[in-house]
Formats: C-alpha cells, structure tokens, sequence
C-alpha cells in the first residue's frame, strides 16, 4: 500500500499530534508500506527531501500553515496519483488533502484533534477579527465531507456527533504513547513546579500568569520553569509581555529548544506539573507526567478528563481563582490519585491500519 500523509507539521516539530503522525507513519513504513509526507519546511536547517528506507518527507518551503494550505498543492497532487489513500489532520492540511482526494479520485482519512466552535471567542494573544476568521475557516474545512473521521478521545467524537457527521464515518481511536523517559520523578528534589509543552492559545499559559500574579498579591513566593518552544514567535512574545503587565517577570523562569535528555532532567527534578489547558483533544503532556509519575494540576478540559491519572489535582472551574487554590493543595501535597491510564500504541497502529484498508477495499 502506498499512503500519501499530509499534515502542517510532522518531526522534529514539537507538539502532541506531530508525535502521533511521527508514530503513525513510522508504523506504515515498518509493515512495508509506501510513505509519502508532505509538511511545512518550519525549519530553515532542514532539508527539503528526506529519505528513511519506505518513509519520505516532502518539506514545503514555507513556515505559515496558511501558505502551505496553497503552496503543498502541487507537490501533493503529483504524489497522490501513484497513491492508495489519502491521510490528513485538522486544518490547514485539510484544503491541500481534499483537493487531491477529489481530482485523483482517492479516498481520504482525517484525525480531527478537536473542534473549538465558538470557543475560538475564549482563546487569548488572538485578534478579534482572528478569532471569527478560525471560527469560520474551521466550519468551512470540516465541512467538506471526508470517508473516514478519526477522534483522539471521547470528547473530540461527540464533538464530531454534535457538529452533524454521520456516526457511520466516525471512530474513536485514542493516540497511543510511547514513554519516552524510563526513569521515574524524584520526589525528593521537589525543586519548583513546570509547565511545559506546544506554544499554543489554548494552553492556558494566560490564566496560569494571572494565578500566579494572584499569589504574588498575597505575598506567596512562587517560582516556577516554563519550557517553551521558539515558534510561533508571536504568541511567545506576548506571552512575555504579559508577564511584564502583571509584573511577574521573577516568577518564570524560561527554556527554549530543550533537547530530550535536558527536558527529562528538568521534569524529573520538578515538584509538580501545571496542564492548565483551556482546550485538549488528548494531552499528551498529562501522559507523560502520568508515566513519569509526576503529579499535575490540570483543568479537566476535553480528552484531560480521559487521559490524566496518577498523582492529580482537578481545577474546580476554569479562572484563575481555581487555579490559584489548586497550586496551593499542590504546595501542600494534597493529591487525589487514580491508576495509571495506558494508551497502547500498537493497538491504536493496528486500528488506523485496519481502516485505511477498509478505505482501500471500498
């Protein structure tokens, strides 16, 4: 089988549906099938061609997913003529994948992560005029009509349901994951809470700021790590100028481009983690400090209150204030603790498999 995989992003980019496509391809090339990726050139160091045995990576030359809806076009088209089935992700993607699905006549399998709706009005460091504008897009591409739609969690299927696809074309397939760190937290170095993961709006990196300037107006010292990638270097930089408004800038300490072993070392030094999402498909962050059995605070927004276990805090409501009390049980050790969920990554292979097959037998 020859499958064509279009997504904005795919490895080394950091974030959570990255590390799946990452898994998922690798997967397809290990059984002997043909891998084709095309993605976005996010990184002038990386090369525009890439070969590993059955996997190719096709980089577009552009960093903006906007861009790269355009500009991926002709690249995919020619690549979608010698291939089987079409594999896509929510958005941007979506526009390049579907117009090649329709000209060559292919069928196609989307991974949608999750649907903000009309909390796209919610999201912070996002323009008004920006926020109806993804609200709108958003609609436009997950109306298009697609053979099959993969949900990560329960929470992004019955967003699925509740936007008005057909049961039918619906599965629930949960991200598997792959621990990448064997060792385990090391309670007793207890130094300072972490937050860390994609530069995203929907992290909640803006209620964690105000939280922590709440502590500050009580007279609570409060110092943490923040591990943060460079891009995109918007949202990053009102991030930091937020910080400043709240008059903070003593409370953060900031890390770029950590490598894998310099991250493990920090996370295994941390007292806790903070998952303050305002919106999550999955959480591959609340995975990893699960198995690492690093306790965290976490807001139990969509797939969180599905994948979080182990040593945990639930936000009581989405403000600051919650927040704030739920640091201040966490500085008390005051965990409430489940057993360990496990996603397995060979069951969740095997399920797309399964699919694309069927896809191709139709």
């Amino acid at each position: 089988m020859r499958v064509l995989l279009i997504v904005e992003h795919f490895p080394p980019y950091i974030g959570g549906a990255e590390k799946l496509f990452g898994i998922i391809a690798r997967s397809y090339a290990a059984l002997g099938w043909k891998v084709d990726v095309v993605t976005t050139r996010f990184d002038n160091s990386l090369p525009n061609f890439e070969r590993d045995g059955n996997l190719s990576i096709h980089r577009i030359n552009c960093k903006n997913r906007y861009r790269f809806s355009i500009q991926a076009i002709p690249k995919a088209m020619k690549l979608a003529a010698n291939c089987d089935v079409i594999q896509s992700s929510t958005y941007n993607a979506l526009i390049v994948a579907k117009i090649c699905s329709l000209l060559r006549k292919k069928p196609i399998l989307i991974t949608v992560h999750e649907i903000w709706g009309r909390m796209w009005f919610k999201m912070p460091y996002i323009s008004k005029l920006k926020k109806w504008l993804y609200f709108t897009f958003e609609r436009t591409v997950l109306s298009f009509g697609y053979d099959r739609y993969i949900a990560i969690s329960t929470s992004t299927y019955n967003q699925l349901l509740d936007f008005g696809i057909s049961k039918s074309k619906v599965r629930l397939i949960y991200n598997g994951y792959e621990p990448i760190y064997q060792d385990r937290h090391l309670e007793s170095s207890n130094v300072r809470p972490i937050f860390f993961g994609r530069l995203g709006v929907s992290k909640g990196i803006d209620i964690l700021i105000r939280a922590v300037s709440l502590m500050k107006s009580d007279g609570i010292d409060f110092q943490m790590n923040i591990v943060l990638p460079l891009q995109p270097k918007g949202i990053l930089t009102k991030i930091k100028e937020e910080i400043k408004k709240f008059q903070v800038e003593e409370c953060f300490e900031f890390h770029h481009e950590l490598s894998d072993n310099d991250l493990r070392e920090l996370l295994l030094i941390s007292s806790y983690g903070i998952v303050p999402s305002r919106a999550e498909g999955f959480g591959y962050v609340a995975v990893e400090l699960s198995h690492l059995g690093i306790p965290f605070i976490h807001s139990n927004r969509g797939g969180l209150s599905e994948t979080a276990s182990g040593k945990t805090i639930t936000m009581t409501s989405y403000s600051e204030e919650s927040l704030y009390a739920a640091i201040l049980r966490a500085e008390k050790g005051e965990w409430d603790e489940t057993p360990l969920k496990k996603f397995d990554v060979a069951k969740m292979v095997e399920s797309y498999q399964s699919i694309l097959a069927e896809l191709c037998t139709e």
